[in-house]
């Protein structure tokens, strides 16, 4: 008598797309409506950041203060990469903002040089895997109207990527990353990046596993995500790694390059939202 097993959907997305069978996924299985929000939900994604102690004021505060501006209900998850006691104290004070400390021990060395932004990818993977759905801005930048239209998209899409500062991501693309990865750099002449202070996430499985996974897995190599020779003058670490993985993926992206009238890049200098910071209790 034959025995039968059933497998999880699940399951059997991650053991394809580890054998590299869910190449084949384009924009419209990436539209799919796998996540629903509940009668009432509005809200689809956790917004992530993170701050060392220079960015924390103008930048981080003002970031802050922005969603508190367009997004009040929304949940901040604020990463500890190096802030003062003062400041720390101060973050907890914030509405709505859940303070984490990022633990360097648990990862290698070259982490502690923020400048790699190596730790960006290791905490979305960690909030992904908490918040199911989630969205990283730099601490440097803010929002400057409604975040409804990011939200409609993290329900249709499962992700937000975005593109428009560069024409040509090879300009600052170190070839040893591509070796590591086995990829040609000439295979990306012409082609835009990825920005790496604005994308969100989610657990879907093929996104998961074609994005996040290597994305996470070239952080945590030296090689891949800095390679000897790598400065801010020839490479982009974080975003240069997350371009190349994304379009070698075999998944049909799409940019929301439009969301960049929403997200605004203010490099730690815009002050317009610091008075709208609210404090706890809520």
């Amino acid at each position: 008598m034959k025995r039968y097993v059933i497998i999880p959907t699940t399951t059997v997305l991650i053991l394809l797309t580890a054998f590299g069978y869910l190449s084949l996924y384009k924009a419209d299985d990436l539209r799919s409506p796998l996540d629903r929000p509940r009668p009432g939900q509005k809200l689809s994604f956790t917004l992530i950041t993170g701050s060392n102690s220079p960015f924390f004021f103008p930048g981080l505060k003002n970031l802050v203060g922005s969603v508190h501006k367009w997004s009040p209900d929304r949940d901040i998850v604020v990463w500890d990469l190096g802030l003062s006691p003062e400041q720390v104290a101060e973050v907890k004070t914030w509405c709505r903002v859940t303070y984490r400390k990022f633990d360097f021990d648990k990862y290698p060395p070259h982490l502690r040089n923020l400048h790699t932004y190596a730790w960006k990818p290791v905490i979305v993977k960690e909030m992904v895997d908490t918040y199911e759905r989630v969205l990283w801005i730099d601490a440097g930048s803010h929002i400057n109207d409604s975040m409804s239209t990011m939200d409609q998209l993290m329900w249709e899409d499962g992700y937000i990527l975005i593109q428009g500062q560069d024409a040509d991501t090879t300009l600052f693309l170190h070839e040893k990353m591509c070796l590591h990865l086995g990829l040609k750099k000439t295979s990306f002449k012409n082609k835009p990046s990825f920005a790496g202070g604005f994308n969100g996430w989610s657990n879907r499985p093929y996104l998961y596993q074609k994005l996040l996974i290597p994305w996470f897995t070239c952080a945590l190599t030296q090689r891949c995500i800095a390679p000897e020779g790598a400065s801010l003058a020839n490479h982009r670490f974080d975003q240069s790694a997350l371009t190349v993985i994304s379009y070698s993926s075999g998944l049909d992206l799409k940019p929301h390059t439009e969301l960049n009238r929403i997200e605004k890049e203010s490099r730690n200098g815009n002050k317009m939202y610091l008075d709208r910071v609210r404090k706890k209790p809520c």
